[in-house]
Parts: structure tokens; sequence; C-alpha cells
């Protein structure tokens, strides 16, 4: 073994060159660092990850990245099959966190349990909820579809009626779902509901689950607490989810650290970086399926996932939630709703095309500035939400459910959420393949038009997705992960310079001397943006005149120099001059091989009963649209709970002597429970 393999932190500080990988969901990412006289150097090299057949084992695709690296730079990397210098590893395989949530009402602990699993970086496949519009039927169809890492069961306040969280129990149990990566393996349910109904919903889902309880995510209507429920997501994910993974213990076996989750590994990076500058930072990862956003102050981490909004299998939903509107704003062309939306289609139809023209890169631009906008527009929502007040009174459940609503019950509010405006971050970091690898200036405007910051605030990118391989180096040499970052992994930007914000913009002047004796002396009209060229080491003092006087304060540069932006907010159209014009990107040396795109023959459709029950027809029958086919009952034997004590108005040990149905028997609706029989006061009966 060679290059000093032992497994410590000092053989990432002493050695010359060590290898780093991120086990992605398509793609196994590996960065061989190298120190020379010069300083830091890296190289990066992909593969298929491995993790579906025929290989079955991730190990294989990360062996074929540093066989890649290897051939690269001539360094023997592997010796015996596995890694010989020291080496760490992220891992996403599998495609990162996959949650199914649920709830009794959706506009209350289904929302709760939502916001939870996304603070705790999950991909949510679906929120089932009581009132979410859909039968039985329905839901059990939904969720047999799904392949979730795990259950995030939520629902009722403490002290409500158990029987929902019971029904929802019973729809997780009819439905037969499975894990993703080992549908033979019991799937995890966190129960985080009415803590009442804990025991009855761990009794219906029976041993086919691995069953855990926490605190109740919604305890009542005042509350919120989605931190147990959050822990116990992480936890599971790192030692139950990702170790299922084929291959997973071989690769455990040759790192020299524990394996990270991707998106936990990137946090990590941030939450150094965010310490040091003593500042907030934003960080946006927008990929082909899913956008993370990333808040870091003081070492702190939040993260959101936003599932459905990407850049490749996700477009089409970017563009139907954002509005074509939204897109044409910052498309710089005049083309027409229907060949944005063809570009778009094209797109979403072949998503790992490059875009051929000019006008394909700026639809995809402009995509992506609506998606990293809406994207931080959740993340925010998430992070500053908290439950709505109520009265003293109970809820009842049941009218919420049906969609009818008390005249005191308010929407649920958000305390504290700020404007769509950044005041309160320092630097704003891109990341993902739009963003880092497009030209610099396109990168800037993307943000600058997303996000539409308010005085000043500094940007950059991820210089080649390097952040989840510094973040895992950072737990075993901090100092190393934070030099390289600053070294290697991120790219300034520069700095946006807005002094408009919402109120009216005046033409004003840019005008002083930077650090390097240089002078600047430029007019920005009212509703443009103008760049002006300040390096990464130049800084360039400026005052501004504000309603509370002339402040002075000073800007660094970067490769997109110095942005100011003279636009109102919120802006009607994209910025100018920031990005190149007629930009389309060098299509990949090897084109990648495609299949038959087209083909025919028939096509068989099965439809199973959601329960058993009776089939109507027979092979051969012909059926029309109205035709009953199958039909099928389930009556789910929920408990409900009453309070005959209290209706009778007896003390609750007393009420056995006034009880007509005794256990075991069986009650329709309106039969008499209990009877309390007088005079003066006249009797009293108690119907179900």
């Amino acid at each position: 073994m060679s290059e000093g393999m032992s497994g410590s932190a000092a053989a990432f500080a002493e050695c010359r060159r060590f290898c780093i990988t991120d086990v992605g969901s398509t793609t196994t990412k590996a960065i061989l660092f190298e120190r020379g006289d010069g300083g830091w150097r890296y190289v990066r090299r992909e593969a298929p990850t491995t993790v579906e057949k025929p290989h079955e084992d991730v190990s294989v695709g990360v062996i074929n990245a540093i066989g890649a690296l290897e051939r690269e730079t001539g360094t023997t990397l592997i010796e015996n099959g596995r890694p010989c210098v020291p080496y760490l590893s992220t891992s996403s395989a599998g495609g990162g966190l996959a949650m199914v949530v649920t709830g009794l009402v959706r506009e209350l602990t289904a929302d709760s349990a939502d916001r939870a699993a996304l603070g705790a970086g999950a991909i949510v496949l679906d929120v089932i909820a009581m009132n979410d519009g859909r039968t039985p039927y329905r839901k059990i169809e939904d969720l047999k579809l799904l392949r979730p890492d795990m259950v995030l069961l939520a629902g009722g306040f403490d002290g409500d009626n158990i029987s929902g969280p019971v029904y929802l129990s019973e729809l997780i149990v009819e439905s037969g779902i499975h894990p993703k990566l080992n549908p033979e393996s019991k799937l995890d349910i966190i129960y985080a509901g009415n803590m009442h109904a804990s025991d009855y919903a761990a009794r219906v889902l029976g041993e086919g689950f691995e069953f855990y309880s926490v605190p109740n995510i919604r305890p009542d209507g005042k509350h919120e607490n989605p931190g147990p429920a959050r822990k116990l997501i992480h936890e599971l994910f790192r030692n139950h989810v990702m170790s299922q993974a084929p291959g997973y213990a071989q690769l455990k076996s040759w790192v020299s650290a524990p394996i990270r989750p991707t998106p936990s590994a990137f946090g990590n990076i941030l939450a150094v970086i965010s310490r040091d500058i003593g500042g907030a930072i934003m960080a946006i990862d927008i990929g082909g399926a899913t956008t993370d956003v990333y808040t870091a102050r003081g070492g702190k981490v939040f993260r959101t996932v936003s599932a459905n909004l990407g850049m490749s299998y996700s477009i089409r939903n970017v563009a139907e939630l954002g509005g074509m509107a939204a897109i044409r704003s910052m498309h710089p062309s005049d083309l027409t709703d229907t060949e944005l939306w063809n570009r778009i289609g094209n797109k979403h139809i072949d998503p790992t095309s490059l875009p051929r023209s000019a006008d394909d890169t700026a639809t995809e631009w402009a995509v992506a500035t609506v998606a990293v906008r809406r994207a931080v527009l959740e993340h925010l929502d998430v992070m500053h939400t908290t439950a709505e007040e109520s009265p003293e009174s109970r809820l009842d459940i049941d009218l919420l459910i049906r969609g009818q609503r008390r005249p005191w019950q308010k929407e649920l509010v958000v305390e504290g959420r700020p404007e769509f405006a950044l005041e309160d971050y320092d630097l704003l970091i891109g990341s993902g393949g739009i963003l880092s690898h497009s030209p610099r200036g396109a990168a800037a405007m993307i943000l600058v038009d997303a996000l539409q910051p308010n005085g000043v605030v500094e940007m950059a990118v991820d210089s080649a997705f390097m952040f989840p391989h510094l973040g895992v180096l950072a737990e075993v040499d901090e100092d190393l992960a934070r030099r390289l970052f600053h070294e290697l992994g991120m790219v300034r930007l520069g700095s946006v310079y807005a002094p408009a914000g919402h109120e009216a913009a005046e033409t004003i002047l840019v005008k002083g001397t930077t650090t390097a004796g240089r002078s600047v002396e430029e007019r920005v009209e009212a509703g443009t943006v103008g760049v002006i060229p300040l390096s990464d080491d130049e800084e360039l003092e400026l005052a501004w005149a504000g309603s509370g006087g002339e402040t002075g304060f000073s800007v660094r540069g970067g490769a997109c120099g110095l942005i100011v932006d003279n636009r109102t907010r919120p802006i009607g159209k994209g910025a100018e001059g920031i990005a190149p014009s007629e930009y389309v990107p060098s299509p990949p040396a090897i084109p990648a091989e495609r299949g038959e795109r087209v083909v025919s023959g028939p096509m068989k459709l099965v439809r199973e009963l959601a329960v058993p029950g009776q089939v109507m027809v027979k092979p051969g029958d012909v059926v029309g649209t109205d035709t009953l086919v199958a039909r099928s009952v389930r009556q789910f034997l929920r408990p409900f709970f009453i309070s005959v004590a209290r209706g009778l108005d007896v003390a609750p040990a007393d009420l056995g002597e006034y009880l007509v149905k005794h256990v075991g028997d069986e009650v329709k609706v309106g039969d008499v429970i209990a009877r309390k029989p007088g005079k003066m006061p006249p009797p009293k009966g108690y119907r179900s």
C-alpha cells in the first residue's frame, strides 16, 4: 500500500495526493488532488454509477472513475483492485433520500410533515392526507407505484381521535409499499402523529415494517416540532438506506473515513466557510430533477429540496409551475410561447441533450432562472414558517377533513418571512451543471435575475461540483478543506450592487479608485444593468446615498466584475449585457449512443383491485368506458373513541353501570350505547 494509506487525518495533511469520489445516482465523480511546488491542483473524471444491473455494485463505478484519473495523469492510483492512495467518498447512489409523508388534514398536519421532510433534505414523492381529494382506492394505488426510502407517518394533534392515524396506517399496509433499494427488506416508518395513536398504528403496521416513534410534529394548533423527526430521518438514511446500495460494504472498506451522504457533505463545507466569513451563505445546487437550497450561518446549515424543479427530467414541471410569461420575461429574444414550449419539450424527452442554438441556450438559462427563484422561495417558506395560531377550543378535525372551516380558523400564517430580497445573505453560491458549466456571465445573470438581491452581495459558483468532496474532506482535515475551497473549489463571480430596491430607480454614477490604483467612472441608467470590470484581487470603495444618509462600503470583484443592477423590484425583464448573447455549448467529444427511439406493437395494461374483491367480466368480453369490470369493498377497522361519560355527565369510573353495549357487541349508527335513568333531571341516553 502506498502514499501512507493510514486511514487517519494525518494521511491527508501530509501526503502529496489523495482521491475523493462522489457516487451519484447516475455518475460517479472522482477528483484527484495533487500537491506540487506551485500549490495544489486537481483532475476530475467521471464514470457511470454501477448501482443497477448488470454490475449492481457501486464499487465498480468507483474503480472505473479512478481508473480514468490514472489514464489521465499516468499515476498509479489502484492496486489489487482497490484505491492505493488515501481515499474518501460521498454517496447519493439510488437517487438521494425519497420519502412519503402523511397527515390528516392537508393544510395542517400533512403540511407540517411535508416541511419536516423537506427540511431533512428529502425528496417528497407524495403527500397522503385524508382530505386530499382522492378515494382510499386511489391512495392505495398511488402508494403502490412508489418506492420510497422511508415513510413519515404523521396526523392528528395529541389527544385527538386516534382513528385518523390508524386509517393512514391501514392504507400503507394495503398498498404493500416496499423500500427503493431492497424490496425484500422492511420499510422504515417514522411515526410522528398523535401520540395516543402510536401503539395502535404500530399494531396495524405489524411485523412487515420497521416502526419508530418520535414526538408529534404538530402536537397542537399552536406549535410545530419537526426537530426529533428530522434527526431520526438523518440517522435512518445514514445507517439503513445508504448501506443498502449494492457494493456499499466494499466501498466502506476502502475509505479512510465514514462515507457521507452527498447533500450532508455539501452542507458540511458550507458550515465551515460560514464560520470563517462570519456571515450568511445561500447556496443553490440545481440538477436535472431537483434543486437543493442551503442556508449556512455561523456553522449551522439548513437545507431544502425542491423535488420537481430541475433542468432535464423536471424541466417541463418548471415551465408549468413558473408559467410561460415568467420564462419569456427572462428570455432575450421574441420567441412565441409555442416556440418556447417546443424547446422545453425537446429537453424533457431527451434530457441529456445539449442546446443546439443560441435560442436553445437562452431558453435553458431562462428556465433555470425561474427554477432557482421558485426553489429559493420554497426554501425561505420552509425555513421561516411557524404553525398557525388557533383558539384554545379543540379543532373539529371532521369538519376540516370535509373541507369546511370554522369562522375563527386562519390560513397557515408565516411569521417573520422576509420579502423576496436577500439583504441578509453575504454570499450567494451557484452549483450544478447549468451554473457550474455555463459561461461565468451566464451563471451571474441567472443568479441576479432569479434572486433579485438588494443592496450589496457577493456571488460565486462551484468550479467543478467539488463541494461534496471538500465537505467529506473537512471531517478529517478541516484546514486543508478550507484551503482547497478557496484555491480550487469556489470561483468568485464578483459583487452585485443594487441600490434601487423597491424604490424608484434613478441614474447613478459609480466613481472611485480601486485598490489596484485604477480609476473607475461609469454611469448606469435607471432600469438597466451595468457591468464594471473589477478583478478578484481588486476592491472598490463606493458611497450609497440612502434615506439614512450616505453610507460608505467596499465591493470586491471577480470573473464578472461589479454588476450594478439599477432595476426596481420585482424586475420585469431579464438582465442584458452580462451573459454572452450567441453562446452554444460545445458538443461532447464522443456523442452518446442512441438506441431505437420509436417502437410499435400491442400494449398490455394491467389493473389490480386495491383489496380483494369480485371480477365482473370474463376474458374475451367487450367492455366500454362505463362497464363495471370489478368491485371491492373494504371497511377499514378503525377504532373510534367517544366520551360517553361526559355526555351522560357521570364520573368515568361509574360509567360501567350505565352501559347498554359491552365489549364485543356490534354497534351501528344511532344505537344507544349507554342510558342514565332518572326523573329529575330526566333520563339521558347516548347514541352512537
